[in-house]
């Protein structure tokens, strides 16, 4: 039986990430993290007022600087 035939494929920019979870993925502190949100330097989006990242963004992010 295949069970990966059922499963869909989730594509890294459609990973949302909360606060904790981005501030370890780009490990730093979760202070650095609303620092780089406040200063517009970080892609960010506001979803029903949580503040979240799509882990794709936060590679090209990486990536960039």
């Amino acid at each position: 039986m295949n069970f990966l035939k059922n499963m869909e494929v989730i594509q890294l920019d459609e990973i949302v990430l909360n606060t904790d979870e981005a501030a370890e993925f780009i490990r730093v502190k979760k202070s650095q993290l609303y620092k780089l949100v406040s200063e517009n330097k970080i892609p960010h989006h506001r979803i029903v007022g949580k503040l979240v990242f799509f882990k794709g963004e936060l590679i090209e992010w990486i990536r960039k600087n």
